[in-house]
């Protein structure tokens, strides 16, 4: 059995349920889960996650593609994270919008979720950019694994 409990590990550091989080995951960390099937340790690791900050909390997770630098089309909806399976189900789960940069999108859920959509994809760290939000709001960065 597996002593490990994601919201748990939260609390016990300090994040609240209504804090703005940026998460670098790596899924490798849902791999703590021994009673849960291979195939659904990270979807349920990103379920713990979400219902943590399910009561006003929003959580922004890199789904960078680099598809500008690779002379590839960007579609925002379809276009698959290059930086690691944790990233891509977290994509793909429901109520995730993701940024419409073509080099450093960002999925988005929760609460504010909408405020980090609007920026311009003309820049990647400059004023307007998702960077730029990310300092004005004081988002709290988690890295996981």
């Amino acid at each position: 059995m597996s002593d490990f409990d994601i919201q748990e590990s939260f609390h016990n550091i300090g994040i609240k349920k209504n804090d703005i989080v940026m998460i670098h995951g790596d899924a490798g960390v849902a791999a703590q889960y021994l009673e849960i099937s291979a195939n659904r340790k990270v979807d349920f690791l990103i379920e713990q996650i979400k219902d943590y900050f399910s009561e006003g909390g929003t959580i922004l997770v890199p789904a960078f593609s680099y598809s500008f630098t690779k002379n590839e089309d960007f579609d925002s909806k379809n276009t698959k994270s290059t930086v690691g399976l944790f990233s891509e189900n977290f994509r793909k789960s429901d109520d995730v919008d993701r940024t419409k940069h073509p080099i450093f999108s960002i999925s988005t859920w929760g609460k504010l979720k909408d405020d980090f959509q609007n920026g311009t994809i003309l820049d990647c760290f400059g004023p307007d950019t998702f960077f730029e939000k990310l300092f004005e709001r004081d988002v709290k960065l988690i890295t996981l694994g």
